[in-house]
C-alpha cells in the first residue's frame, strides 16, 4: 500500500495546518484483490445491489475486468447478480444503472459468459467494452451501445 500525506496551511492568516491523505497501491494486482473482495462482500450482504460498480467505469481498465471475471466463473451468484444489473436498464434509466450495467457486462464478456440467444433489447450498456462477446443471435434492438468498444462481437444475422 502506497500512502501520500500533503500538509498545507488552511490560510494565510492561520497558522492551523490541514492534512490531506491519499491512500493508492504499489501493484494494481493489490488493489483489483481488495475491490474484488469488497464486490463480492457487498453484492452477498445486499442481494446484488452494488455501490461499487455504478460509480464508475472499468471497461478500460482491462486487467481489473479480467481480474473479477476470473472470480466470476466460478461465482454463479455473482454471475446472476451482474446479468440482473444489466436487466435493470431496461426500466431504470438512470446514469449509476448504466455504469452498473456497463461494468457488468464488460466482466462477463471478459469472463467468456455466453449471451447467446437471450434478449438483450432496450439495455443500456454505454460505454461498455463488448469486444469479442459471445451474442450469437441476442436481441439487442433499441439498446444503448454508445460509445461501447464493439471490437469483433461474435453474432450472426
Amino acid at each position: 500500500m502506497k500512502i501520500e500525506t500533503k500538509y498545507y496551511s488552511s490560510s494565510k492568516k492561520s497558522k492551523k495546518q490541514s492534512q490531506e491523505v491519499k491512500i493508492g497501491f504499489i501493484h494494481d494486482t493489490i488493489k483489483n484483490s481488495y475491490l474484488l473482495e469488497a464486490i463480492q462482500d457487498e453484492m452477498r450482504i445486499t442481494n446484488g445491489n452494488s455501490k461499487i460498480l455504478p460509480n464508475k467505469s472499468i471497461a478500460t481498465d482491462v486487467e481489473l475486468a479480467r481480474f473479477i471475471a476470473d472470480a466470476v466463473r466460478h461465482d454463479l451468484g455473482l454471475t446472476q447478480h451482474l446479468r440482473r444489473a444489466i436487466n435493470l436498464t431496461k426500466t431504470d434509466k438512470s446514469e449509476p444503472a448504466a455504469v452498473y450495467a456497463a461494468n457488468s457486462i464488460t466482466i462477463l464478456v471478459a469472463a467468456n459468459y455466453s449471451f447467446t440467444c437471450q434478449d438483450l433489447s432496450n439495455i443500456n450498456i454505454r460505454g461498455a467494452n463488448i469486444k469479442n462477446g459471445i451474442f450469437t443471435g441476442a436481441d439487442f434492438s433499441g439498446a444503448d451501445l454508445s460509445y461501447c468498444n464493439l471490437g469483433t462481437m461474435m453474432q450472426s444475422s
